[in-house]
């Protein structure tokens, strides 16, 4: 799973948002509040729907394809589960990064 799809999962977990929802808590994630472009969000999402990792809450009219403006979003449990998964994958990352051994120690710097 790529980055920005784990970001755009991680949205979605309390609750089902359209595009302008995820860009808003997509800046919210990101420290510096950067939000990816429609395009790349889009496209993400596309993917995301393909995996079954998020499903595309009653639009009302015509169904549409994934990534369209205008679409509710809603994680699916195949997509909770994957969000999990990949949040041990990279806790158990930052702990070999960030372990003793491995992460030089600070040199103290006079001011």
């Amino acid at each position: 799973m790529n980055m920005p799809v784990f970001q755009i999962l991680l949205t979605l977990t309390e609750s089902s948002r359209d595009a302008s929802g995820m860009l808003e808590a997509l800046a919210e994630l990101d420290d510096r509040g950067r939000q990816p472009s429609m395009a790349s969000l889009y496209r993400n999402l596309k993917r995301a729907v393909e995996q079954d990792w998020l499903e595309i809450v009653d639009e009302g009219s015509q169904p549409r394809a994934a990534g369209r403006p205008g679409q509710v979003y809603r994680i699916t449990d195949r997509g909770t589960a994957a969000v999990r998964a990949e949040a041990v994958r990279l806790r158990d990352l930052a702990g070999r990064a960030l372990s003793r051994d491995s992460v030089p120690k600070a040199e103290s710097a006079d001011v």
